[in-house]
């Protein structure tokens, strides 16, 4: 099993390759990389205020959802992928499930500034949901999801929003073992941690996000 898992990471990296290749082309200005670029396709640095942070810190863009597939199914088993609206695995992000659900999503979609989303499934269909979107604008992404957070904290509910793993353009959330999110960490990702006072402990990368307030690192939990 272990040969097969092996051999099935070199086919996806060798996949990611290709398509970063052609990204390159149509994107010159890319300097952060695309998919199989990782941490290493840009020079390290802290984020400029105002500027896209991912450039400077190394962070993974992708050129589509299927790509963005691939690079998860890297790190981690990533299989069945379902992008229907109707999913209710798809209405994750603000809980509002509520009336027409194509209504409900194209409404946090614009609020969140989400492109797309999908869901894959690791072993357990019950509890390995893996959840996966393309962002617009990371600025407005990383604000609702502070917003979302500050908001369970005042409301008691601690820290019941999701975590997520951010690239450039987009967020993963995985239902995955710490090591599998570290190897998403090792392809370009840093965990997006908006919670009030939060320090990475020593040793981790503490790097500035687009919001005040918010905190990107490689400490995952």
């Amino acid at each position: 099993m272990r040969t097969k898992r092996i051999l099935a990471t070199a086919a996806t990296l060798l996949s990611l390759t290709t398509l970063a290749a052609c990204g390159s082309d149509s994107d010159p200005g890319n300097k952060g990389g695309d998919a199989s670029a990782g941490k290493n396709g840009g020079a390290q640095g802290k984020a400029d205020s105002g500027n896209d942070p991912g450039k400077d810190l190394g962070l993974t863009k992708v050129s589509s959802m299927d790509a963005l597939v691939q690079l998860v199914a890297t790190a981690t088993q990533c299989q069945d992928v379902d992008q229907g609206p109707d999913s209710t695995h798809i209405q994750f992000i603000d809980g509002d499930s509520t009336g027409d659900p194509a209504a409900a999503l194209a409404k946090s979609n614009k609020a969140w500034s989400i492109k797309d989303r999908a869901v894959c499934y690791g072993e357990s269909y019950a509890d390995d949901i893996h959840r996966l979107i393309l962002i617009d604008d990371m600025t407005r992404f990383q604000a609702a999801y502070k917003a979302r957070q500050e908001a369970d904290v005042r409301a008691g509910k601690g820290n019941s929003t999701a975590r997520y793993l951010v690239g450039q353009n987009f967020a993963v959330k995985l239902n995955a073992s710490d090591r599998d999110k570290q190897a998403l960490v090792e392809l370009g990702t840093l965990e997006l941690n908006c919670l009030p006072n939060f320090t990475p402990p020593n040793g981790a990368r503490n790097e500035k996000a687009l919001v005040k307030g918010c905190t990107l690192t490689d400490y995952v939990d």
